[in-house]
């Protein structure tokens, strides 16, 4: 069997499963698999998801190492501009870390633009144990821009277990003023570190929380207005493993992770 149809039914593979698999699980599930060795399908699969074409993702997350599918791939969008263009690279990203991540269209939103400005996150990520996040993302944040991402952050994402606004390379004094909003009320803020910036597909290297976030008790009933007007969130946290009995006994005291 040729590379590239091994490449075709590990992606279905993923696709069917939903979710992180090991290289292991991989030949165990499909015979035609087991008749290339482990450490081959391993680097085959590696050098895939480096191509910006790919939907494959490579998962290292503490002690698991496998590979997963994004919704999308860095090169779906070659007209992404400003601050969408990061969308991607960060929810590429947080799947990396073995969390399961959207970024949202807000042209399908419908409805939930209804009154004016801030109404929803630019991405949503849950975590193994249900814990989902909001975030706002930022091209840049300086001393003059924080307030007003502070906010609207704030706005976007109350109902969420976490909310934070995330930009690269932070002004350090964006940062301190953030902080000390962060004591009055619940947004966080993350630091990335990204290779090339000014490129149409720049790359997510490292994330940092730089103003941890005040966890909350998930709102579920602004969820589930977000939800019955937004088909996309809901199809999202459902794949996921969540429904609306689980988003209400929902305690997680599990956070994002740095790295």
């Amino acid at each position: 069997m040729d590379a590239g149809a091994l490449l075709l039914r590990c992606e279905a593979l993923l696709a069917e499963h939903r979710g992180p698999l090991t290289v292991a699980r991989l030949r165990h599930l499909d015979a035609e698999l087991r008749s290339v060795s482990e450490e081959k399908l391993t680097e085959l699969l590696k050098q895939a998801a480096l191509s910006p074409q790919s939907r494959l993702v490579y998962v290292a997350h503490g002690d698991f190492l496998g590979f997963t599918i994004s919704s999308v791939s860095l090169a779906s969008d070659p007209l992404l501009d400003g601050e969408r263009k990061l969308y991607i690279p960060f929810q590429r990203y947080l799947e990396k870390q073995g969390q399961r991540a959207i970024a949202l269209d807000h042209t399908l939103a419908g409805a939930a633009k209804t009154d004016g400005t801030w109404t929803h996150p630019d991405l949503v990520s849950v975590n193994e144990s249900g814990l989902i996040t909001g975030y706002e993302v930022k091209l840049r944040l300086s001393r003059s821009e924080y307030r007003l991402a502070f906010f609207e952050c704030l706005a976007n994402s109350i109902w969420a277990n976490d909310r934070y606004v995330v930009a690269p390379d932070p002004d350090t004094e964006a940062v301190a003023g953030f902080a000390r909003l962060a004591k009055r009320m619940p947004v966080g803020l993350i630091g990335l570190t990204v290779d090339q910036p000014d490129s149409l597909m720049p790359l997510v290297e490292k994330m940092q929380i730089l103003v941890p976030c005040q966890r909350r008790e998930l709102d579920r009933e602004t969820l589930e207005e977000l939800t019955e007007r937004w088909a996309q969130l809901r199809t999202f946290l459902v794949q996921c493993g969540l429904s609306d009995a689980t988003w209400t006994s929902q305690q997680s005291s599990r956070s994002i992770s740095s790295s």
